[in-house]
């Protein structure tokens, strides 16, 4: 699917004074052009559901008053600006088009449904045009639906601002399944001594209550739970972001935090990106540092694929660094042995073909789209080296 031109397209930013003007701009729509401004308000503005929230006050404050007052106008009122507000608030995509980021409505891709586990990916043209389109195969029937939220964000962090920006508890697979497929993507290690389980609220509606050891069924208190993800947080935050700190971090937040929990993979994430991040960087990368941006890839490449399917980006990206690393190590294997690096060669060809899918849509205006040109090249390289 490809939206090539937005039927709305009308930009906003989180600052208040960008708001103040994307809101005048939509209002003024009504007398200017019927047909989008009717098209505008078909859109859900989740008004009586936000009203005397918090976000809500804020907007009433910071956009709706300043409209008043700065425009000096009384065609509109209280009631029909703070809806406009809300459909900018609840339909808005954020577009990478522009420095800082703004905020576009896109009349057919506000209809798509939420999923924490989406089927269907956004990317943006250097227009600011909205693509969407499915990275897999979608089943006929099959609903369509995209991320509110950040699909790499763990359970509460995702329930917290989908609540606070969307007005809504979300009860997709992913969220009902704590384990999150299996992956215990938001779980802590036991606090037992010698246990090897990992605890988890009992479901989703007790994730503010006791968390329950899988193996030796311990509990421990919302509060426990915490003060360690609000350490293990505010120190991602604060840490530069060297190779020493990060492995420091993995070492330290290790004894708490299982392998696959959402702050150790951001942390991977850091080291795969950096440890020979450029080629000649890579050509010079220690066996050591190699091999753990190939293990931390790989097993972020397949955690990645199951959660966030439709983070084409990222995963584009990361495919492509691991496609780099195993190109590396198959060329210093040639050099030491006699070994054939033909199923070595299979692999990278595999993770640089997923990184030309997965970024296929993007724009060169983006680091995404350059390296979305350099993995066709090596593609085409390999394909070729593959034939002989």
């Amino acid at each position: 699917m490809r939206n090539k031109k937005a039927n709305i397209q009308e930009f906003t930013s989180p600052h208040p004074l960008y708001q103040c003007l994307s809101t005048a701009r939509c209002l003024m729509l009504r007398d200017k052009d019927v047909e989008r401004w009717n098209k505008i308000n078909e859109l859900e503005s989740l008004e009586d559901q936000r009203r005397g929230s918090m976000q809500w006050k804020a907007d009433y404050e910071s956009v709706c008053k300043f409209i008043l007052k700065y425009f000096k106008t009384e065609i509109f009122n209280e009631d029909e600006i703070m809806r406009v507000i809300g459909i900018l608030q609840i339909n808005g995509h954020e577009v990478p088009t522009s420095d800082p980021a703004h905020v576009a409505l896109f009349y057919k891709a506000s209809f798509l449904e939420h999923s924490c586990t989406p089927n269907v990916a956004k990317s943006f043209n250097k227009d600011g045009h909205i693509v969407l389109w499915a990275p897999k195969e979608i089943k006929k029937g099959t609903h369509l639906s995209i991320c509110y939220s950040d699909a790499v964000w763990g359970t509460a962090d995702r329930q917290r601002h989908l609540m606070q920006t969307k007005v809504f508890k979300c009860q997709c697979p992913r969220c009902i399944d704590v384990s999150e497929y299996g992956t215990n993507y938001s779980a802590l290690k036991c606090e037992k001594e010698g246990c090897k389980g990992l605890m988890l609220p009992a479901s989703l509606n007790d994730w503010h209550k006791e968390w329950t050891c899988a193996e030796c069924k311990a509990q421990v208190d919302k509060t426990y739970v915490n003060n360690i993800l609000e350490r293990a947080g505010s120190d991602i935050n604060a840490m530069e972001k060297t190779r020493e700190n990060c492995l420091k971090y993995l070492q330290h937040y290790g004894k708490w935090l299982p392998s696959h929990h959402y702050y150790m993979c951001e942390v991977k994430l850091y080291l795969v990106q950096q440890l020979g991040r450029q080629a000649h960087e890579l050509m010079i990368l220690s066996d050591e540092d190699l091999s753990m941006k190939l293990e931390y890839g790989r097993q972020l490449v397949e955690l990645y694929e199951t959660l966030a399917p439709c983070e084409v980006r990222m995963l584009g990206t990361l495919c492509f660094e691991v496609h780099s690393a195993v190109a590396e190590n198959t060329r210093r294997i040639s050099l030491h042995t006699s070994l054939s690096p033909k199923e070595l060669l299979e692999e990278s060809l595999m993770y640089v073909d997923k990184a030309a899918n997965y970024l296929q849509f993007e724009s060169d205006i983006f680091v995404e789209g350059h390296i979305l040109k350099q993995a066709r090249i090596n593609r085409d390289a390999l394909n070729m080296v593959m034939r002989m």
